[in-house]
């Protein structure tokens, strides 16, 4: 389920949700990517469905729309709307609507506060019959549905506002409709419209080798498109093959045989690698059609072993990258390392949950040298910091968090971490060179900030350090 609402939209949507008493937890991205998708996916039933409706529709016609014609939910289309396009399963809707109950008694509008509610369709957010009756329209529709209490609240109701065995009637407007947000902050920087449904249950493991077809545009792919290939690519490795990182995260939330048009905005557009005509950062749109992949396992269906191995595979991997200063997919891979072996309760040999152990750490610290050579300090002190939280004299945990501690020009604390690093080894040559180099950036630091002083300056903003990115600890593990 997305969580993407405003405080006004949840306010909006209480009657709708809240009262069904049977609001979806919040669920993190790896759960929306295994579980929450099997719900949202459209099948081919549920799409010959939208295509039945569409051919079906007149305006004061009354239509029983439930798929099994069981009279639970009958709409009545009061206006047309101009275009024929509905949405599918996990797209964001936006309506307006008005509730009453067979009396005629208004229990809620979305209207009196004029604030149109949002809700993910087919994801659980409302109840059925509004599931089953947005998905028939477009934008632009206006309909009235009846919806029988096995389509709403059932014998249960929703007290105190909804009685038991409620039959409800709403008048809806469809305003219009997005692709699903499947960004990983939920912050509208990926959106994934369905064109065509995939099979269901049938999408591509995370090291899957997949097949697409491609096409990159801004506006248009009739008018301005950029990008056009059919492609074989171990997923997760498409800025290889001149495609913006959005595109795997929108194929990993795919099916085989789905086509679907994704928009990407963000840190998942292109950045300086843009092609020509694109610039750095500039929002683009890409339709992929997944014809296959190959048939490699999803990490939960793997047992521990095989987790294992597979983490292997991927820290090589990133080794390669790491090699090549393409650091951007070594990190990629050295925090899906981590991410791999990151849950281990259910390891019951202690000779393999040493071995998850160990690989974990040296994908933190594969993933901080990475992190360091991008200026990415922040990040880099993360991951030292998981590998002081179960190894506190682990020099190269030390030693690399001093380095972000470097880059972030504190050098009170950079120093702390170099003294650490010696006493633990008095001979370590790299900690003896950037404690020399950190005492004089202190000691030149200190002197400006005393002539600042002195002169009644307000202290700038300091510049970064580069140089810690470029004496990070030279190799990958």
């Amino acid at each position: 389920m997305s969580d993407c609402h405003t405080e006004e939209e949840k306010t909006v949507a209480e009657s709708i949700v809240e009262l069904s008493g049977n609001r979806a937890p919040k669920r993190s991205a790896e759960d929306r990517t295994r579980l929450d998708r099997r719900t949202r996916m459209p099948s081919p039933s549920q799409t010959k469905f939208q295509r039945r409706m569409t051919q079906e529709a007149k305006v004061g016609e009354t239509m029983d729309i439930t798929p099994n014609k069981d009279g639970g939910v009958l709409k009545t289309i009061t206006k047309l709307a101009n275009d024929s396009e509905k949405p599918f399963p996990g797209d964001v809707v936006y309506v307006h609507y008005t509730g009453k109950f067979e009396d005629g008694t208004v229990f809620d509008s979305s209207r009196k506060n004029n604030e149109p509610f949002r809700f993910n369709l087919c994801s659980g957010q409302v109840i059925k019959g509004w599931d089953i009756a947005v998905q028939t329209m477009a934008a632009g529709e206006v309909c009235d549905v009846v919806i029988q209490p096995e389509y709403a609240y059932g014998a249960g109701g929703s007290p105190p506002r909804i009685p038991a065995n409620a039959v409800l009637a709403f008048n809806i407007e469809l305003i219009r409709f997005t692709g699903e947000d499947i960004s990983p902050e939920c912050d509208g920087t990926i959106y994934k419209k369905v064109i065509q449904a995939g099979q269901r249950y049938k999408e591509p493991g995370e090291c899957a080798v997949v097949e697409v077809h491609a096409v990159g545009f801004k506006t248009s792919p009739e008018t301005d498109k950029f990008f056009d290939k059919d492609l074989t690519y171990v997923l997760g490795e498409g800025v290889l093959e001149g495609l913006p990182p959005g595109v795997d995260k929108a194929l990993k939330r795919m099916t085989k045989g789905e086509k679907a048009r994704v928009t990407l905005r963000g840190p998942w557009t292109y950045k300086e690698n843009a092609p020509e005509g694109v610039n750095p950062k500039e929002v683009v749109k890409f339709e992929l059609f997944l014809t296959g992949f190959d048939d490699a396992k999803h990490i939960w269906e793997m047992d521990e072993e095989q987790k294992f191995f597979a983490a292997e595979s991927v820290k090589a991997r990133g080794n390669h990258f790491f090699n090549l200063q393409n650091y951007d997919l070594a990190v990629q891979k050295y925090e899906s390392v981590v991410s791999m072996l990151e849950h281990d309760r259910n390891v019951t040999c202690d000779e393999m949950k040493k071995k998850w152990f160990d690989l974990r750490l040296l994908g933190h610290l594969n993933s901080a040298i990475c992190q360091l050579k991008r200026n990415e300090f922040t990040k880099a002190m993360d991951h030292c910091d998981k590998v002081l939280e179960h190894e506190p004299n682990n020099i190269k945990g030390l030693f690399r968090k001093g380095e972000a501690y470097m880059g972030r020009r504190d050098f009170p604390e950079a120093i702390k971490m170099y003294n650490r690093v010696l006493e633990l080894d008095a001979k370590n040559s790299n900690a003896k060179n950037r404690l020399q180099k950190c005492k004089v950036l202190h000691d030149q630091e200190l002197a400006k900030q005393k002539q600042r002083f002195a002169k009644m300056f307000v202290q700038p903003t300091k510049p970064e350090v580069k140089d810690a990115a470029q004496t990070a600890s030279v190799a990958a593990e």
